[in-house]
């Protein structure tokens, strides 16, 4: 006799696959309520709710969100604006525990937590004045015995700030070696910029340090500017991690612009420059130093039966020539000489000279006159002076500290200047150093910058000399910067945000509801007021989000009535292009958008659509099965439906709170299919849902929204013995048998059960106009097939497989069958 084989557990659900494939007479799943189709062979109970309570704590939540990250506290931790006293951002290891909160925030009614995440550091957004960054400190600024604030996450407004108390405490001249050139003519200014999150340039302040070398006292001096920064430990941004110097200098006026500073320098105020200080330095005013050089040890000394002073005849000493010049040598290593007075070179400014080793050798008694003179060694390298200082135990790449801020104590005053030129060994200074002679050891300091702290007052000294400017700001004369966009996105360096309040100026404010602003690249809290692009057409009204399909490198833009598409295939603005759909659908409402493996899914007044990774919008609503529940949800009103991702059943579920006890369940992956797979889960009242996350284990939480206080948190899924007892309903559309005008015969269905629960099964007949109820099919541990006989003519047919509520999810349906034959 015929079969039609509702479910076959080989296959698979027999609801929407291609027509050829099926036996033309088998329908679909009209219904399927707290049941998974996630498995081969079996319809299972859906996993059941486990309920949480919060510990005492009335929470009135409005948003939340799952941050994960490697610092925190079991590596997550759960944000969520909403109210324990006042409206504030809550955070708390435990959805059991909302406990912390970051006060302060003003107060908001309605909207969605906009989360954005860029390298550890979360930035959120509820409506336009609720803004906040949290970000982790664990590296310690400045220097290892300096300033260490403990490792921490820290919870600040979102816009950048300088530190209150980062003043400019002096610009001053320090002496120098005459051979270094004298200082510029004209006015010079500085301003030190910071660097926020290691990526962000923060805009010029009003502060600056000055000098004006005009006058005929430092006209006549030589040395290098050193500029000296002060600020507070206990008022310092633990966002800054750099800081960038810029310099502007005019010869003649003293008008001072912005657009003119150019940058010379970046020093960090972490760690990595750090300073180093050395004990056995060595001055080299008897001392040369050739790198090149591998002489024997002691080959260039004195010998013969006299000395130096009285020279017997046939002595022989040696002698380093330079220039007029020359000095004895009294001993040498392999890359060293030992003098037995002062090098006088003229010229100051080198780094390096070339010099002759010459042997004498002595042909009258006491005296060196008329000695007989022959060249033992020739150098192009030599280093040595009272400006310049030997470190035997230091190696360094060529130039690899030039320009540094040295310092070091000489006879109880301290001695400021900038190392000019280095070799491996060997640094030349600005300033000379006559003390102590040369040989003896001497203590320096050394970095790109230097500090010194009392208490919690810090003095950063920075010198700065033959320095090259690297560029102007990339934000000289942005006058605006403050923009609280209600939704952003983080893409190709940039952050994307629609529906914006800019503050200008004059501190007055600005709201852009339907405008897109974009940020300077890697200046995530940086929005130049002229970054900013409007929505092709008019009538699309208020901005409700933002996607990204990277595939296609387009930003999708949803507004109330339109969707835009914004296509970004390179860096400059002058590449992108906007353009707007031509289909009439907008989003509901900025909860109702959700990205998928398989593309974004949106709510609309007509119904649920998808944008697919070509940027392409299905041509019907993908929630056509379910048409009748969609649009009375409409009709009960939009601004609370939401959507959101769930990853172990790869299903969207959708909270249109018409009912707020239950949510529609879309498998994304039937998207395809003539008939798109839906489902249904509910629950009873008592487990109101009207929000909705995921965790890093891909558990599914569902808060109660903010329109009482917190009674329940309800969390989700595999790995979870949850507490609900629930029902489940499975019923098959209307099955035609042949000609709708004849009736045939229906003889039994065949049902493949096992479980710890009975199903109660109902056959419909002739479009609903017939049912009965059959004698429930028994719980089964094993699994059994059992047969239910109809014995029926009808027309066509509906089978509905029903079980009570309890909380075990032991329930599977392995099977279903129906036997028919002719009239």
């Amino acid at each position: 006799m015929p079969v039609i084989p509702i479910f076959d557990p080989t296959k698979g659900m027999f609801t929407a696959a291609d027509q050829q494939d099926l036996d033309p007479r088998a329908g679909f799943a009209d219904l399927i309520e707290n049941l998974y189709l996630d498995r081969p062979g079996k319809i299972r109970k859906r996993d059941m709710l486990d309920n949480w309570l919060p510990s005492g704590n009335a929470v009135l939540l409005k948003g939340f969100f799952r941050f994960v990250d490697e610092n925190l506290t079991g590596n997550a931790e759960w944000i969520a604006y909403g109210s324990l006293s006042g409206n504030d951002v809550i955070h708390a290891a435990s959805v059991s525990t909302f406990t912390s909160r970051v006060s302060g925030l003003t107060q908001v009614a309605t909207g969605k937590l906009d989360t954005t995440v860029v390298a550890g550091k979360l930035r959120l957004a509820f409506g336009y004045t609720s803004h906040r960054w949290y970000g982790y400190n664990d590296i310690n600024d400045f220097f290892q015995d300096q300033y260490q604030p403990s490792s921490a996450w820290a919870w600040q407004t979102r816009q950048p700030s300088y530190p209150s108390t980062f003043t400019y405490t002096s610009l001053t001249l320090v002496d120098a070696n005459s051979g270094l050139g004298e200082v510029a003519l004209g006015y010079s200014y500085y301003k030190a910029v910071p660097i926020f999150d290691g990526v962000q340039e923060g805009l010029f302040a009003t502060g600056r340090a000055f000098i004006d070398t005009t006058d005929t006292i430092a006209a006549a001096a030589f040395g290098v500017l050193m500029l000296k920064m002060t600020f507070d430990s206990d008022d310092w941004n633990k966002r800054i991690t750099h800081l960038n110097i810029y310099r502007n200098f005019d010869s003649t006026s003293a008008d001072d612009d912005d657009a003119l500073y150019q940058k010379v320098d970046t020093i960090s105020v972490r760690n990595d420059d750090a300073p180093t200080t050395i004990t056995d330095a060595q001055v080299m005013n008897r001392l040369l130093y050739d790198k090149s050089k591998s002489w024997s040890v002691n080959a260039y000394v004195f010998s013969g039966t006299g000395s130096l002073g009285t020279p017997d005849v046939d002595d022989i000493k040696y002698v380093l020539v330079w220039g007029v010049s020359d000095a004895d040598i009294l001993s040498n290593t392999a890359k060293t000489l030992t003098l037995n007075t002062d090098m006088n070179l003229l010229d100051k400014s080198f780094t390096r000279f070339a010099y002759t080793i010459s042997k004498r050798v002595c042909t009258s008694g006491g005296t060196w006159v008329g000695a007989t003179a022959t060249n033992e060694d020739t150098g192009t390298n030599g280093w040595g002076g009272w400006w310049a200082i030997y470190l035997p135990t230091s190696s360094f790449g060529e130039d690899e500290i030039k320009y540094n801020t040295l310092q070091y104590n000489t006879e109880g005053t301290d001695v400021w200047g900038v190392i000019y030129a280095n070799t491996d060994k060997v640094i030349s200074i600005s300033k000379e150093t006559t003390v102590p002679v040369s040989g003896s050891g001497l203590s320096i300091i050394y970095a790109k910058y230097l500090y010194f702290k009392t208490g919690t007052v810090y003095d950063l000294y920075w010198c700065d000399y033959g320095r090259l400017n690297k560029g102007a700001h990339p934000l000289a004369g942005v006058t605006s910067i403050t923009s609280a966009p209600k939704y952003s996105v983080f893409w190709k360096g940039r952050l994307f945000g629609l529906n914006t309040r800019v503050t200008k100026a004059d501190n007055t404010t600005e709201d852009f509801p339907d405008a897109l602003v974009y940020t300077e690249v890697n200046q995530l809290d940086v929005w130049p007021a002229d970054f900013q692009l409007q929505q092709p057409t008019d009538q699309g009204g208020i901005g409700q989000g933002l996607e990204v399909i990277e595939e296609i490198e387009t930003l999708i833009l949803f507004f109330r009535n339109s969707i835009s598409f914004l296509k970004v295939p390179q860096a400059d603005p002058d590449s992108w292009r906007m353009w707007s759909s031509t289909r009439a659908i907008g989003l509901v409402n900025p909860d109702a958008v959700v990205k998928t493996p398989v593309g974004i899914f949106f709510c609309s007044d007509e119904g649920i659509y998808l944008i697919d990774k070509g940027g392409r919008i299905s041509s019907r609503p993908v929630s056509f099965p379910i048409y009748d529940s969609y649009l009375s949800a409409v009709d009960a009103g939009v601004t609370k439906f939401s959507a959101i991702y769930y990853p172990q059943q790869r299903q969207v579920w959708f909270n249109f709170l018409a009912s707020p006890t239950e949510i529609w369940a879309l498998d994304i992956d039937t998207v395809n299919w003539d008939v798109p797979r839906w489902s249904k889960n509910t629950w009873g009242s008592s487990r109101l849902v009207h929000l909705s996350a995921v965790d890093e284990s891909n558990k599914l939480y569902l808060f109660n929204y903010g329109v009482s206080l917190l009674s329940c948190i309800n969390r989700i899924g595999s790995s979870i013995t949850g507490d609900e007892s629930a029902g489940t309903t499975f019923r098959t559309s209307y099955m035609a048998l042949g000609s709708m005008q004849r009736k045939h015969l229906i003889r039994r269905a065949i049902v493949g059960h096992k479980g710890a629960q009975a199903i109660t099964p109902t056959v419909y007949l002739n479009d609903g106009a017939e049912s009965e109820a059959k004698t429930a099919i028994a719980a089964s541990a094993n699994g059994e097939h059992k047969k239910i006989k109809i014995k029926r003519y009808a027309r066509n047919f509906a089978l509905q497989l029903v079980s009570a509520a309890a909380t075990s999810i032991v329930h599977e349906i392995t099977g279903i069958e129906m036997e028919v034959g002719d009239e």
